[in-house]
């Protein structure tokens, strides 16, 4: 029986897995994929009983993971980690140690017993910050679950369990609970749950535990995504603001002035640099003090200027009293963040609690009601002063989870903590874009919960019949809808003990039977449990299987009378559950009796309605006030809003055209055009035509077809027509062929494709594709990720349902039973809407390289393997010829040495240079080497040829130059067969190098999928042939590739107008804006205009002025006139102020920004900021990871070149070395091509400054191999680290300087000393000296790993703000953990550390440590003696230091 029930709880999670997406399920395929972390308690009672259960509890790990409801264990699959805890938690192991299942097995076996106490607290913290993180594994968009297993109660940060367990799920972690033997606190275990049940289990015997595999499993597979939040807004320009202070007795008991010191502060804090403008239409300012009560001092419309704030702040009178921290935050959250008190819908809140003490008024309420202030999306940031302050209960309210402190109230000790609390003021996250609350009562899945305890009739055996009476009355009322299938669904549930459904939301459809059904409910007297009746509600009632319809609001409205006394610690808890599924909870107390604290907190809207008592007179009153806050529901949240207007929309249908579509009857395809037809003729879309929908047609089988575009027809007459004479085709079924025409040649502005309109696919099909069938889901994933919704449409069973829902953007396939009319007319609707909820694609990165490629480095990569010539000898000799026709075509400028260089190599099976990049200088010689160019034959390796151009050929001493653009061109016409496994990753390799890598496939033999990856395009250029014609016909694209003029730019110039410029000469500042007007009117820079290059202009001293915006001027003349009147300040120089002013006023598209046009922002300066110069670094990462690229101009040598440098997106500042016209104009050339070369690459990283301040580890190869030869190796690899970091390139150790780990490793990896050890060279040097050898194998996976994870750490002496370097010694290779070593690399470089390897010996593994290496090149020394090593000191600090 225990096996039949087994095999079918499987078969049903196998059906039926979903992901919740915030609450609205989604069908999620067989929980194929999840971050899953087991977190197992080690603790005195596990083994009490019998030293056999822990063993037992490990066995139970392994059999859940073993269990049919998962999928593969592996890096791109199942991933599983392992936190075991008593005392402490303690990491087994990480998401990204494991790849297959054995080795899991094997660790989970190995793991230790602990003994001690129980701390669920700190395990559930430890997994958080430690466990889910991208650098320990965690995957961006996969799904986390966390298992928590316990046999008892908390008896170690006990108090801290519950919030803990919040903060988890808070995070998007679906935490699973599991207890064993009946020992287990259930409301705690139940509480920490997210689906709000601990799976239970009463022994630890293996019987018991095998029977909760099943439900462990299914429950691990209902998990809820990771959250996808807004970034935080950090522009303090635009907030409502209020300050909440503490008045109470303890503030002026030390000191009668600590009271006005407070106010100065608050004053200080809102005066300080970081705030914007106070006014109406800026920062607006409220004030709330407290003691035993709250009292709101002015709210956010009471003032509009500084002055008047501040003398408002001032006369604030002392209270004296108790403290009401909960008080406080209630009062703030409902009067003071509120429209009539001033509070502005979609500007950002900020509640600034400030306290000196601990609540002792409603304290166990404190915590509830911060929750509730961070729920309404207020950014809750908590001020502490001095050390009596609850620290826990201050970090747990803060939004931040991190209280600013200051240690006492005198001014100096405030005034340091001013930029602290601003800075976490102004990292706010935006209120979330929530739908418009919908006030129309017809469509509602409506539950009344009541209380029928024993104090309902104890007064007056009268009242529940009142209050039956009360729930019709409501439902009767004019404000609802009518009720029934299609209307309001009604359900009943009364509690006491326990709750017990009266009747589902399916139950009844018309008010005859719903109040004759409430009328019969009968009394049950007994205790109150509200926690029970909101879970049996929340799991039973809310449920499909019981009416409850997707996509319709819920409502449950609770009713009682007094207080709960049955499983009362976890009513809020359960009230959070209910909220988070999406339901508004809608509270009525009767009587004064009521917990109004606790009702308030569950009540969705804060606050519980209220009757005096149970007479009809009193409910009849709050009929009305109930019917209102039932109507304002809030949807079930979805992710973003949907946009859901059909007017505008770019439309494609991807139509099967396979065998299948006719088999069973040959009308079916006649009736799928109708169908489309129907689409589109439909009332939910606008209107067909250029302005309006447009529409395209695909059909596929063996290939895709494109049967018209989206600019082929702008009518519905002549679309319905070409629908109707699609012809048939039979075949097989490609998806994978539909979904990439569709995307590279339907959605594309040559095709009819607009700009910033929302692109729908619409794909239709009746099976299951059956070639290409493998890259079907990464095809649809790029569909998606080019901004386009994908919509999926299944007729009949025989679809892949688990593809259908995966390749659609809202994970939901639209089913049709049958190819029938009837049928298909019935999903008309529900696609209409879908396509319809669109989301507008976001701007992909713009790639704009210099004008007319008059300067490049360009490389051709040809394929010279035995496919070329295979067809025809003469193959070879057209793919020379078709080069020569590339750099002779009228696109690119001059061969010459300061014009194009050119260099060429070869591949088959290895890649050969036929000549670099400053072999000629003139077209004849480089045109007479191709011709020369010899064939190879043998196999293809692109990997290797793009390896050798990278590291070969882009090289200064091969002839590369530094400020001049790459582009490797690669030519092919197969599928690589020789490294094929790493060339997508070698592609990344080039690109990240910022290689333009375009690709050119001849044939149709070659792997599209592959050559569009690897360009930096996204897009393969094809010849079908290596026919001249069809050769010649791509010259002109390939060109166009290569060589973008810069005709389109939003250019913004940032003026130094600080008191330095005329300070030498009053001829300085014209001679800049002169110097502005020549490098807009040189050749380099496309047409001034509205279509072409857009220009703006700000001037910055004190502050930063915008002079015009990008769409103020649509003429050069204009332009010029605009710069030269444009007057002069003086004053100090705030460069942070000015690319902040820049770039959130500048680059807006209410300003002129385009978005399809590149942004380019030019800051000139001839000096140091002294304004909020601290920014000044941090400003300049805003402005480049807004997609603009930075160019900075230094005039004379007075410039702080470190940060001129590190703002420029090129890491290079253009330098003029005074203000004189003949050194500006020198300059021209210069920033005109640098304001053209405009590549925006993924996330670089930061330019290399200096050594100076470094946090570096030496990661040292202390194995068998090192003294094997010579027992001396090892004391000369101690000497050569003590030579490297003695050597000049490196600035002072310790202090603020460099500071130096030393980590050590063979079988393992042993961290020696961190980076806070030592404070100065000598002891760096004898702990150095002293480090013993190990022998043994060579884990570089495990060193990487180690330092990765507890050497680069705050608590290990990690500096946040500095640079990471890890230097990894070894001579040879890596025989332990060996497939993980690239992973592990990958993992450190992403942490952002720089990753330097040094190779001793031929022996190394040069392929390996290359790819460790951040710059892709391992440093190389060829043996252990002093010489060499020495020589490769100077290469390492080359490396670090440039």
């Amino acid at each position: 029986m225990l096996s039949r029930f087994f095999v079918f709880t499987l078969h049903w999670i196998n059906e039926s897995c979903y992901i919740s997406e915030v609450n609205k399920p989604i069908y999620f395929s067989a929980c194929d994929l999840l971050d899953l972390v087991f977190v197992v308690d080690s603790s005195g009672s596990i083994n009490k009983a019998d030293p056999g259960n822990y063993d037992r509890l490990k066995q139970f790990i392994i059999d859940v993971i073993e269990s049919n409801t998962f999928g593969k264990i592996g890096e791109n699959g199942i991933r599983v980690a392992l936190v075991k805890y008593s005392n402490k938690a303690k990491i087994m192991f990480t998401l990204d140690a494991y790849n297959n299942l054995d080795d899991i097995k094997k660790a989970i076996r190995s793991m230790p017993y602990d003994d001690g106490k129980t701390n669920i607290t700190g395990a559930l913290r430890e997994t958080r910050l430690n466990v889910f993180k991208t650098s320990a594994g965690d995957r961006p968009g996969i799904p986390n679950v966390l298992i928590l297993i316990s046999d008892g109660t908390p008896n170690m940060e006990e108090s801290g369990t519950q919030l803990e367990g919040e903060a988890v799920r808070r995070q998007g972690i679906n935490l699973v609970t599991v207890g064993i033997t009946s020992a287990i606190d259930k409301g705690l275990m139940n509480g920490l749950a997210s689906n709000g049940k601990v799976i239970e289990s009463p022994t630890f015997q293996t019987s018991d535990l095998t029977n909760i595999v099943a439900t462990l499993s299914e429950a691990t597979c209902t998990v809820t995504p990771k959250p996808s939040a807004l970034p935080p807004n950090t522009d303090c320009d635009l907030m409502d603001l209020a300050f909440v202070v503490d008045s109470s007795g303890s503030i002026n008991k030390a000191d009668p002035g600590n009271y006005d010191r407070l106010k100065q502060f608050i004053i200080d804090v809102i005066e300080s640099n970081t705030f914007g403008k106070i006014g109406e239409n800026g920062i607006r300012v409220a004030l709330v003090k407290y003691s035993n009560k709250a009292k709101i001092m002015f709210t956010l419309d009471a003032y509009n200027n500084l002055d008047d704030i501040k003398k408002a702040i001032r006369s604030m009178p002392y209270d004296d009293g108790k403290t009401n921290i909960t008080g406080a935050l209630r009062e703030t959250r409902l009067n003071v963040f509120k429209t009539s008190a001033g509070d502005r819908p979609g500007i950002p809140n900020v509640l600034i609690l400030i306290s000196d003490g601990t609540p002792n008024m409603e304290e166990s309420g404190t915590q509830l009601e911060g929750e509730a202030v961070r729920r309404q999306g207020i950014n809750l940031v908590t001020v502490g002063i001095t050390s009596a302050i609850d620290k826990g209960l201050m970090n747990g309210l803060a939004s931040s989870s991190n209280l600013i402190e200051s240690p006492t109230f005198q001014t100096s000790d405030l005034t340091n903590i001013v930029a602290r609390l601003s800075q976490a003021a102004c990292m706010v996250t935006p209120k979330p874009a929530a739908l418009p609350p919908n006030t129309d009562c017809d469509l509602m899945d409506l539950a009344f919960v009541v209380d029928s305890s024993g104090s309902i009739n104890k007064a007056d055996p009268g009242n529940y019949d009142r209050l039956k009476q009360f729930i019709i009355d409501v439902i009767e009322s004019n404000t609802f809808g009518k009720i029934g299938e299609n209307g309001i669904r009604v359900a009943l549930v009364k509690y006491s003990n326990k709750a017990k459904i009266m009747f589902t939301l399916d139950a009844y459809n018309n008010l005859d039977d719903i109040k004759k059904a409430i009328r019969s409910m009968p009394y049950d007297d007994g205790k109150t449990n509200i926690t029970g009746a909101l879970r049996e509600t929340r799991l039973n009632v809310f449920k499909t299987s019981a009416g409850d319809r997707p996509g319709i609001p819920n409502v449950l409205i609770l009713i009682s009378d007094g207080t709960p006394n049955m499983e009362e610690s976890g009513t809020q808890l359960e009230g959070e559950a209910v909220r988070r599924q999406g339901i508004n909870l809608v509270t009525v107390g009767i009587t004064s009796a009521i917990d109004k604290g606790l009702m308030n907190g569950l009540a969705s809207n804060g606050k519980v309605i209220e009757s005096p008592t149970f007479q009809t007179s009193d409910l009849t009153n709050i009929v009305a006030t109930l019917s209102e806050a039932t109507c304002t529901v809030t949807p079930k949240p979805a992710a973003l809003p949907p946009k859901t207007d059909c007017d505008l929309m770019d439309l494609a249908f991807v139509v099967d055209s396979s065998g299948s579509i006719n088999k069973a009857d040959p009308g079916n395809y006649d009736r799928l055009k109708q169908f489309i037809i129907d689409v589109i003729e439909s009332n939910t879309l606008g209107k067909i035509g250029e302005n309006g929908i447009r529409v395209a047609l695909v059909k596929y089988s063996n290939k895709a077809k494109i049967m018209f575009t989206l600019d082929a027809y702008n009518n519905l007459d002549d679309i319905k027509k070409a629908i109707r004479s699609m012809p048939y085709d039979d075949g097989k079924t490609n998806i994978t062929g539909a979904l990439r025409e569709t995307r590279l040649n339907v959605f594309k502005t040559s095709a009819g494709d607009r700009q910033g309109i929302p692109n729908v696919l619409i794909l239709i099909s009746d099976g299951t594709p059956n070639m290409e069938e493998s890259g079907t889901q990464l095809e649809g994933e790029a569909v998606r990720r080019q901004g386009i919704n994908l919509v999926t449409v299944g007729i009949t069973s025989a679809i892949d349902k688990g593809l259908m829902n995966g390749l659609a953007s809202n994970g939901k396939v639209i089913e049709s039973p049958t190819f029938q009319t009837s049928d298909l007319t019935n999903i008309v609707a529900r696609l209409s809407q879908a396509a319809c909820t669109v989301t507008a694609p976001s701007p992909a990165p713009t790639l704009l390289p210099a004008k007319d490629c008059d300067l490049l480095d360009l490389a051709f990569v040809v394929d010279s393997s035995g496919s070329i010539n295979k067809a025809d000898p003469g193959n070879y000799d057209r793919l020379k010829q078709f080069i020569i026709d590339v750099i002779e075509s009228n696109a690119f400028g001059k061969i010459e040495e300061n014009g194009i260089r050119v260099a060429l190599v070869k591949y088959s099976n290895k890649a050969k240079i036929m000549f670099t990049l400053d072999a000629y200088n003139n077209l004849d010689d480089i045109k007479k080497a191709i011709r020369s160019m010899p064939y190879d034959d043998g196999k293809t390796n692109i990997t290797g040829a793009l390896r050798e151009t990278r590291l070969n050929v882009f090289k200064t001493s091969a002839g590369d130059r530094p400020d001049v653009r790459n582009v490797l061109v690669l030519i092919s016409d197969g599928t690589p067969n020789v490294e094929e496994s790493g060339t997508q990753g070698e592609g990344f390799n080039v690109r990240r190098q910022g290689i333009t890598l375009v690709t050119v496939g001849i044939t149709s033999a070659i792997d599209k999928n592959l050559m569009s990856g690897l360009a930096s395009s996204g897009k393969v250029i094809e010849s079908s042939t290596f026919q001249t014609l069809d050769l010649t016909n791509i010259v002109a694209t390939l060109s166009q590739a290569t060589c973008k003029a810069c005709d389109l730019l939003d250019l913004a110039f940032v003026v130094d107008s600080s008191g330095s410029i005329n300070k030498a000469d009053p001829g300085n500042y014209d001679r800049l804006k002169q110097f502005i007007i020549d490098v807009i009117e040189s050749n380099t820079l496309g047409k001034i205009g509205e279509n072409g290059i857009r220009v703006a202009l700000v001037k910055y001293s004190n502050k930063a002025k915008i002079m015009f915006t990008l769409d103020t001027y649509n003429n050069l003349d204009d332009i010029k006139k605009a710069i030269r009147s444009m007057p002069y300040d003086d004053g100090k120089t705030n460069i942070t102020g000015a690319l902040r002013e820049t770039r959130l006023n500048v680059f807006k598209t209410s300003a002129g920004d385009r978005p399809g046009a590149p942004n380019v922002l030019v800051l000139i300066s001839d000096g140091t900021p002294n304004l909020a110069e601290s920014g000044t670094q941090e400003e300049g990462q805003y402005v480049r990871h807004s997609n603009i690229t930075l160019i900075t101009v230094g005039i004379t040598s007075a410039i702080d070149k470190d940060l001129m440098n590190g703002l420029a997106s090129s890491g290079k500042l253009i330098e003029s070395p005074t203000f004189q016209t003949s050194d500006l104009t020198n300059i021209v050339a210069t920033l005109s091509e640098a304001t053209c070369t405009v590549t925006v690459l993924p996330t670089p990283a930061p330019a290399v400054i200096s050594c100076d301040v470094l946090d570096v580890a030496f990661v040292v190869d202390a194995s068998g191999s090192i003294n094997e030869e010579d027992p001396g190796n090892y004391d000369r690899l101690k000497q050569f680290i003590i030579d490297v970091i003695e050597s000049d390139a490196f600035g002072r150790i310790g202090g603020n300087g460099i500071r130096v780990a030393l980590v050590k490793y063979s079988n393992e990896a042993r961290i020696i000393f961190t980076l806070d050890t030592y404070d100065n060279l000598d002891a760096i040097k004898k702990a150095i000296r002293d480090v013993a050898y190990e022998d043994g194998k060579t884990n570089i996976t495990g060193a990487l790993r180690e330092t990765r994870l507890n050497v680069f750490k705050a608590s290990a002496g990690d500096r946040p703000t500095v640079r990471n370097v890890l230097i990894l010694i070894s001579d040879g290779k890596p025989n332990l953990e060996e497939s993980g070593t690239q992973r592990e690399g990958d993992a450190v470089r992403r942490q952002g550390t720089t990753v330097v390897t040094v190779g001793i010996t031929s022996a190394i593994a040069t392929d390996l440590l290359d790819g460790l290496a951040s710059n892709g090149k391992v440093i190389e020394s060829p043996t252990f003696q002093t010489r060499d090593l020495t020589d490769t000191v100077a290469n390492l600090g080359r490396v670090l230091c440039k």
